[in-house]
């Protein structure tokens, strides 16, 4: 095998070969972003995205319900388990009133994928709702005692086991609940559970501190129960709670029985709180002008009135 010999001008030839190959690799490196840096990369600035299990798509056979009222939170009527069918139509003086056909239908929860409650990085939406409230906090002692002592390591047996651990801890307040709908007096989850008593409101409460405790992010829900018992209004006032489960969105329970709500349940307001929401129960229920259930929903093109 021959070898074959290299001059000086090769050399620098093979030199000034290396320098612009290494230059070039650099500056390559550089803009594409892959260069070594001792800083740590750094989090998005815009929220994770959500890849949600859309519950919603199918509402064929929900309850269809046509209401009539006015100053309702519409992003969260319309969200699910619920569904706005067609275009709200302005009515009453000034066209302050909306005539509103809303479907109800949920799915059920017993069947989806486990999420864990460890290392969940939560949308910036969601955030907030692991925030303590006043009425929500779960730093007390009765409150935190309750939390650390509830099993479960994933989301939905820690809310199922919650869920079962506040319907116990609590025993319905008949009078508290008629004061809370007149003045809007409702006890924090700490004094309820130092009561041991409490209305819909204190339920939630105790609900959302426990779920909050654990990282879950909770919301309280303002809304109604469609009750044909009633003859007058065919509807009483009711608080609830949805949790919010990585991949699939909010879900809602009731805190005095388990995970889900029954079709009858009709949402109108979300926030941290009821404090947050800022709608006392008195006036919630003059801003509802009528309410009927038409049925079973079938897709309509038009909106009937």
């Amino acid at each position: 095998m021959k070898v074959q010999k290299i001059g000086k001008g090769d050399d620098i030839v093979r030199l000034c070969f290396r320098k612009f190959l290494c230059v070039y690799l650099t500056f390559f490196l550089l803009l594409s972003g892959c260069a070594v840096s001792s800083a740590p990369n750094p989090l998005p600035e815009s929220e994770p995205p959500e890849e949600i299990v859309n519950f919603s798509d199918d509402y064929a056979a929900g309850r269809l319900y046509r209401i009539i009222g006015k100053d309702f939170d519409m992003d969260a009527m319309g969200s699910y388990p619920q569904h706005i069918d067609g275009e709200p139509k302005p009515i009453g003086f000034q066209g302050n009133s909306l005539d509103i056909r809303l479907v109800v239908k949920n799915q059920k929860y017993n069947d989806l994928s486990p999420v864990p409650i460890e290392n969940q990085v939560y949308p910036l939406t969601v955030q907030p709702y692991l925030e303590e409230t006043e009425a929500t906090a779960y730093s007390g002692e009765l409150v935190s005692k309750l939390a650390a002592e509830i099993k479960g390591d994933d989301v939905m047996t820690y809310v199922i086991n919650t869920t079962e651990a506040v319907s116990k801890a609590l025993t319905y307040d008949v009078e508290l609940a008629q004061e809370m709908y007149y003045d809007n007096l409702m006890e924090d989850a700490e004094d309820a559970l130092a009561a041991q008593s409490g209305c819909c409101g204190e339920f939630t409460n105790l609900l959302l501190a426990t779920l909050r405790y654990k990282g879950i992010p909770a919301r309280f829900v303002m809304g109604i129960i469609y009750d044909e018992t009633i003859k007058s209004t065919h509807f009483r006032g009711h608080y609830w709670a949805e949790f919010y489960l990585q991949g699939y969105g909010w879900i809602p329970v009731e805190p005095q029985a388990k995970v889900g709500v029954p079709n009858t349940y009709i949402k109108l307001y979300v926030g941290k709180d009821h404090l947050d929401i800022g709608v006392p129960s008195l006036i919630m229920h003059m801003k509802i002008s009528s309410i009927e259930q038409q049925g079973m929903y079938t897709k309509r093109t038009t909106h009937e009135t």
